[in-house]
């Protein structure tokens, strides 16, 4: 991770970023360990590296998962990506109900906070439901994962976690 770069090597980092969700991950998220409550580099298992190709190479993937795999801070983190990497991007959080969907939001915002400051652009509303980030026209939402909670919505990511 680079810490204070200079604006020339800050630019091309930006830029690797950007264009590779995986680079990303591995190289400045950090998650919150939730039994120890310590914050940890994220953990680029190969799991989740497959779930990243599959991701990249089609428009829809479903997963059927293993608790405690990670994979919810593999997604928080995708969101993120879009969030704060591509302008006027909508994504949807979707969880069982609004507490757990505000959970999977609440990681996004995590490992945003977790951002080194050159990376960590400034959010908006930052609310139990919305982060957004205004400089992108972007946001991130948690709905409950009910019939009509994503109707009259347009998304470039929907996760239902």
């Amino acid at each position: 991770m680079i810490v204070n770069p200079t604006e020339e090597v800050a630019a091309e980092e930006y830029a690797k970023c950007a264009a590779n969700e995986w680079y990303w991950m591995c190289n400045y998220v950090k998650i919150i360990d939730r039994r120890t409550d310590q914050v940890i580099p994220f953990q680029p298992w190969k799991h989740l590296f497959d779930v990243w190709k599959q991701y990249r190479n089609h428009r829809r993937i479903v997963i059927l998962k293993a608790r405690q795999v990670g994979m919810s801070w593999f997604w928080a983190a995708m969101a993120l990506h879009r969030g704060i990497f591509k302008s006027y991007s909508n994504t949807i959080l979707l969880s069982i109900n609004q507490p757990k969907a505000i959970d999977l939001r609440k990681k996004s915002y995590d490992i945003w906070t977790h951002l080194p400051d050159w990376m960590r652009i400034p959010s908006g509303k930052d609310n139990q439901e919305i982060l957004d980030f205004p400089s992108m026209d972007s946001q991130i939402k948690s709905l409950p994962a009910k019939p009509d909670s994503v109707r009259g919505e347009s998304a470039g990511l929907i996760v239902l976690d």
